[in-house]
């Protein structure tokens, strides 16, 4: 009988230690994710160049900036408090899109918090690209895909040309530049509801004799006149431009970079 004794309340603690060491894992409290990118989202503000800038961060700090000039910085960046760092490429406009000498490597520091976005990217040699930026307020809403069905036009796109494009509403994109090029790619929600897009885009310039391969980032501005900000490179030159669903110039005109 105090065999069977000591061997139920062995068995009866032993449980209950289990059950103990299982309880935080098992807590709500316990089991959240890491804490979100805190500079997650659209923001709009202005660069050193002058002129508005509109960028979008990903909860991966995966980010695109695009300047008035057309100028386009594609950057993955980390966040140490509220610090910024990263590795970031800096694309001047390239008029027409096949003359380019690649994008320049540059460095990110500056600070992000979820009101305030003022990054810094700095080559190794030449001017520093700054910004002062905050968060796109009408654009960080819940946005699904279909939203963006229409046809949208800009007067002036970083391949020093006007283009038009319609995007369907399961995100199919096509379109055609100001010299006879052509756009075509898909835009696809980095989730349900969130207003921001991955893209893949071919252009073809010149009649299709220049074709490139790109992907990049989008966001629907709504409004009165919606927008859609596209943001796109392939690691040796860029294709962006702010498209406007009315006739209204997508990129406000400014000085070119250094």
């Amino acid at each position: 009988m105090a065999n069977t004794l000591m061997t139920t309340r062995s068995w009866t603690l032993g449980g209950a230690a289990l059950l103990l060491a299982l309880m935080p894992a098992c807590s709500g409290s316990k089991s959240r994710g890491p804490a979100p990118f805190p500079i997650t989202g659209a923001w709009t503000g202005t660069a050193t160049g002058g002129g508005t800038s509109y960028a979008l961060v990903l909860a991966d700090g995966t980010a695109r900036i695009l300047d008035a000039d057309t100028s386009m910085a594609s950057a993955s960046l980390t966040m140490q408090g509220n610090a910024l760092a990263g590795d970031v490429d800096l694309y001047n406009p390239q008029s027409p899109i096949a003359v380019s000498t690649g994008p320049t490597a540059s460095t990110a520091s500056g600070t992000g918090s979820a009101t305030a976005f003022t990054p810094t990217f700095t080559p190794s040699s030449g001017t520093a690209w700054s910004y002062a930026l905050t968060p796109d307020t009408a654009a960080n809403v819940a946005v699904q895909l279909a939203t963006l069905a229409g046809t949208y036009s800009a007067t002036t796109t970083s391949a020093g040309e006007a283009a038009a494009i319609t995007v369907t509403s399961d995100g199919s994109l096509i379109g055609s530049s100001g010299t006879g090029g052509t756009l075509a790619g898909i835009l696809t929600a980095t989730a349900n509801g969130a207003n921001s897009f991955t893209v893949t885009l071919t252009y073809a310039g010149n009649g299709g004799k220049l074709s490139k391969n790109l992907t990049g980032l989008a966001y629907y501005r709504p409004g009165t006149t919606p927008q859609i900000v596209l943001m796109t490179d392939n690691g040796n030159v860029q294709y962006s431009a702010v498209f406007s669903a009315s006739a209204v110039a997508a990129v406000e005109p400014a000085a070119g970079r250094p």
